[in-house]
């Protein structure tokens, strides 16, 4: 079995950045190899409008560094269509668009419009605390029989 491949929502990267926690835990897997992050060019260049936010209070630099990082860390990948899943706030849309040719295993976020899909071409759209819990509580098969009853 491969890496997990993931999709994280832009509230999920600003959190990451921004405040830590659970988010940021995910982030550190990914650079440490245990999944794929991929990223749209389109989620990319709404990452890019949100950290300009003033209340977020990055500079320049900090903005700059971060997605320079993101360019680094994820598979950026051009969609081969555009979805209208979420009529609501269709901004949600370009979480959902790498999931269409890359065969995802979990897209996260805090989105309710999101959540409430539960699942988008295979994928689990789940909480990142969610996450977390179900992919550290699987142990591949190899290490089932090192558990002791």
């Amino acid at each position: 079995m491969g890496k997990k491949k993931i999709i994280l929502d832009t509230n999920i990267y600003i959190s990451a950045v921004a405040w830590g926690g659970n988010p940021d835990k995910i982030m550190q897997k990914a650079i440490n190899g245990e999944y794929k992050i991929y990223l749209s060019v389109n989620q990319l260049k709404e990452i890019k409008r949100v950290l300009a936010y003033p209340r977020l209070k990055f500079t320049n630099q900090q903005q700059q560094d971060f997605l320079s990082f993101l360019y680094k860390l994820c598979i950026i990948i051009e969609p081969s269509e555009k979805v209208n899943v979420v009529k609501e706030d269709h901004d949600d849309n370009l979480v959902l668009e790498p999931a269409i040719d890359n065969k995802i295993d979990y897209i996260i976020s805090g989105d309710n419009h999101l959540l409430n899909l539960k699942e988008f071409k295979g994928a689990k759209i789940i909480k990142a605390t969610e996450f977390l819990d179900e992919v550290e509580n699987v142990l591949p098969d190899s290490d089932k029989s090192n558990i002791r009853s």
